[in-house]
């Protein structure tokens, strides 16, 4: 912790860069202590992004490693930062991974179980997750907020080396009207997080990108009973000959409801396609194939837009 700590009736915040990094980097990592609980976040430039998932225990957490690195070489930092929780009996410890790409302002979290992690370059210079291999901090380890350097030495056991995401997602178009019998939609199209510059095997947070679609039914008016929440509105796919990129599932409540579905009514869809670093969609050139459809009224109708997308690496 360096000297800017702010003292306050309810709370304290302890800045965990030192002044130098600080400046370099426009970079500075705050802890903030409420009673018996801290919260972690890191701040660059205006932006500020909260890297623990929820609060922990001030006696049994830390920030145990920091890395700043440009992997894409794109003129915009990614921040790897691995907060440390750990048991009073030092039976287990977390390490709360995240990653922040500064261009997209997007992130990706991993969790290691049962290790203390850290961020260290492998033999072929990229920066990669090590670990300590079931050694675990007892609070006697922590001095300021800041783990005991042996840690540091003792984290030999790699976890994962990240690759360079080298995907590029090309739309003919990023946004589109189409219609049929059925159905009109307006569709928009978003990077998201497609572009983020790391691909990880571990994480929970895989990158994706967004489709939009705002339908407006033109058919007649009908009635269906579903287990859940969820009004159906239109869906897309990108399809070709050997494969599919789908969207991510979505669920609703569950409950019993009935919809009624009127002429004119419109229905707007927000969906994800995703990959990370176990799953990567296919190279090639997909039609982007939209669908609405009620099985229980026989309602069924397709618009496909040819070649609309193209996968490629490198």
């Amino acid at each position: 912790r360096n000297q800017n700590t702010t003292h306050l009736e309810n709370y304290e915040i302890y800045n965990l860069i030192d002044e130098a990094n600080s400046e370099k980097y426009s970079l500075d990592i705050f802890q903030v202590e409420i009673s018996d609980e801290s919260s972690y976040y890191v701040k660059y430039k205006d932006d500020i992004y909260m890297i623990s998932p929820f609060p922990v225990f001030v006696k049994y957490s830390c920030l145990n490693h920091v890395a700043v690195t440009d992997i894409n070489k794109d003129g915009y930092l990614e921040i790897l930062t691995a907060l440390n929780a750990f048991s009073p009996k030092a039976n287990y410890a977390l390490s709360f991974i995240q990653i922040i790409d500064t261009r997209t302002g997007y992130s990706i979290d991993i969790t290691d179980y049962d290790n203390t992690t850290y961020f260290k370059e492998n033999a072929d210079g990229v920066i990669s997750l090590y670990n300590t291999d079931g050694v675990f901090p007892f609070t006697t380890d922590v001095t300021n907020g800041k783990l005991d350097e042996r840690f540091y030495k003792e984290a030999n056991h790699l976890l994962e080396t990240p690759k360079l995401n080298d995907s590029k997602y090309e739309f003919s178009k990023r946004s589109l009207e189409a219609s049929c019998n059925l159905y009109s939609v307006e569709i928009t199209i978003e990077d998201h997080s497609i572009t983020f510059p790391y691909l990880f095997k571990s994480t929970y947070t895989p990158i994706s990108f967004e489709v939009n679609v705002k339908m407006t039914y033109l058919g007649e008016t009908f009635h269906y009973v579903d287990g859940d929440t969820y009004l159906d509105g239109a869906t897309v796919e990108f399809v070709n000959e050997n494969d599919k990129i789908t969207y991510e599932p979505i669920f609703g409540g569950s409950a019993i409801t009935e919809f009624t579905i009127v002429t004119g009514d419109v229905i707007s869809r927000t969906y994800q396609y995703c990959e990370d670093g176990n799953q990567m969609n296919k190279i090639g050139v997909y039609d982007m194939v939209i669908n609405y459809e009620n099985q229980p009224n026989q309602l069924d109708e397709t618009i496909v837009i040819k070649d609309f997308l193209k996968v490629s690496r490198g």
